[in-house]
């Protein structure tokens, strides 16, 4: 299959299934960096809905991250796809704000994750609304 990525096009053999990450930074104006992960992953069971992904994934992170608090969760709409939107707060010695889009692409999940250290001020928010309001999907 022809795969494409910012610098270049290649053959990807059916062998390897993409689960690249992006990082998106902002260089911070204040104490509270931000940025935007987008994480690619297969999706093992093929029935699996997306409330359940978003069940899964939030389940997972409370067992594996330390001082994770999941805060909310609602429907949301990527590019006319059904996706899910969640909040979280991570503590320690600093606090993380988490916001995550999980939507599914065929057999792989697609999650948006967008972070800032001591909560998110509204241009955080507002930079993460036009990003996701911006996506596009190639098919």
């Amino acid at each position: 299959m022809l795969y494409t990525v910012n610098e270049a096009t290649f053959d990807l053999p059916a062998e390897l299934h993409d689960q690249s990450v992006n990082v998106f930074t902002a260089t911070p104006s204040g104490a509270s960096p931000f940025n935007i992960v987008i994480t690619r992953a297969m999706i093992e069971d093929a029935g699996l809905t997306l409330a359940e992904h978003v069940t899964r994934e939030v389940a997972l992170q409370q067992q594996t991250l330390a001082g994770f608090v999941h805060e909310w969760r609602r429907d949301h709409v990527v590019d006319g796809r059904p996706a899910e939107i969640t909040a979280a707060r991570i503590g320690g010695r600093e606090v993380m704000e988490q916001r995550q889009v999980y939507t599914l692409a065929g057999d792989r999940s697609l999650t948006i994750t967008a972070s800032a250290r001591d909560g998110f001020d509204p241009d955080q928010l507002e930079t993460l609304r036009q990003f996701i309001d911006s996506f596009r999907f190639r098919s």
